[in-house]
Order: C-alpha cells, then sequence, then structure tokens
C-alpha cells in the first residue's frame, strides 16, 4: 500500500502526558521522547462531516513523533463489500478503517522498527490493538498496520463526534528500533577509494 499525501488541513495531533498534561501548551514541538509509554497520542479530525467519503478514500494526519521515530496516522473509507442495492451509497454502505504508517522520509529508508500499539475511539467505545503480537514496520516493505473495518461512517456521524470533531487516540504499547540503515564507515570509504585508483 503507498504511503497517502496529508490533504485534509483541519486534522490536528495533540500529545497528552497521562498524568493529564496537555504538552503542546509549553510549546513543545509536537513529539514525545524515547518514553513513549506515558504519552498519549490524540489525533483529532475536525469537521468529520464535511469529508466526502465516497470520493476521498483516506485522509491523514500531519506527520508526528514519537519515540524518537516520524508517524502519520490515516481513517481509510472503503465501500462495505457486503453492502448492495438501495442505500448502498449512504454512510451506513461505507466503513472506517484506522492505519498507522512510518513516515516515508528518504533518510529513513531501510529504517525497522518492532511496534505495538492500541488505537481507540473513546466516544464509541471502541478499541482495537495489536496485542501480543509484535508487527514490524519497515520503509519499503511494510510501513503500515492497522483495521481494514472498525466501524461504519454512520455510527462515527451518529455517535462518535464532538461539534463535528472525530477523536481517536494512540497508545504505544512496545516500540523497538530493530536495524538502522547501513552506512558505509570512514575505513570503508578510505579501502573504496583505493580500488578505484588502482
Amino acid at each position: 500500500m503507498s504511503q497517502p499525501l496529508n490533504n485534509n488541513e483541519t486534522v490536528k495531533v495533540v500529545h497528552v502526558n497521562k498524568q493529564g498534561k496537555n504538552e503542546n501548551d509549553d510549546n513543545n514541538d509536537d513529539d514525545c521522547d524515547d518514553d513513549y509509554e506515558k504519552h498519549l497520542i490524540v489525533v483529532q479530525f475536525h469537521h468529520f462531516s464535511e469529508i466526502n467519503y465516497k470520493s476521498d478514500k483516506y485522509t491523514c494526519s500531519p506527520v508526528f513523533e514519537c519515540g524518537g521515530v516520524r508517524w502519520k496516522f490515516m481513517l481509510k473509507f472503503s465501500k462495505n463489500d457486503a453492502q448492495s442495492g438501495e442505500g448502498s451509497d449512504s454512510p451506513q454502505g461505507y466503513r472506517v478503517g484506522m492505519y498507522l504508517y512510518l513516515d516515508e522520509a528518504s533518510w529513513l529508508l531501510d529504517e525497522e522498527y518492532s511496534v505495538k500499539y492500541t488505537a481507540s475511539i473513546p466516544k464509541l467505545g471502541i478499541t482495537n490493538t495489536t496485542g501480543e503480537k509484535t508487527d514490524s514496520y519497515r520503509l519499503g516493505k511494510n510501513s503500515a498496520w492497522g483495521w481494514d473495518k472498525v466501524t461504519t461512517m454512520k455510527h462515527v456521524l451518529d455517535h462518535g463526534l464532538d461539534d463535528d470533531t472525530l477523536s481517536v487516540h494512540i497508545n504505544f504499547d512496545h516500540l523497538q528500533h530493530i536495524s538502522k540503515r547501513w552506512t558505509p564507515s570512514l575505513g570503508f570509504n578510505k579501502e573504496r577509494l583505493k580500488m578505484i585508483r588502482t
């Protein structure tokens, strides 16, 4: 799956310390340090009822940092395969999925991370977690993981909004750097230079 572009300027990311402090109030840079377990990421999709879910296949958050890693969070809209006939183009006929993306920055190519996370919509009482499974995120291979069908668009519109805003909470239960992009050492470059000269 190719990574979506952020085409919705009404999506905001808020970092909240689990002790209740909104870290953005202190002019933070919208990131959290390596102590990721103490942080709650809240992605707010404002003016949600104005989303054209029939033509816009997804809406994506801005880039945010947590655990020293750059992420994006996406809501995906797709037609329910089981829904057909009259009403299939209504909100009931569309499902909402959630995906966490590793940001495709050029300097992160071949970086790999082991991740377990939970994504929830508190207003709807929905919580999805990777559970005991640890998923690997690696650019060029699998840079996203999530759930294709979390709820329906109708359920979100009818019961999931506060002031036309959908809030999704993200908790990182496990985040570990597995491998780092290989870069040539000084010694390697010297040996390579010798080979070129001979």
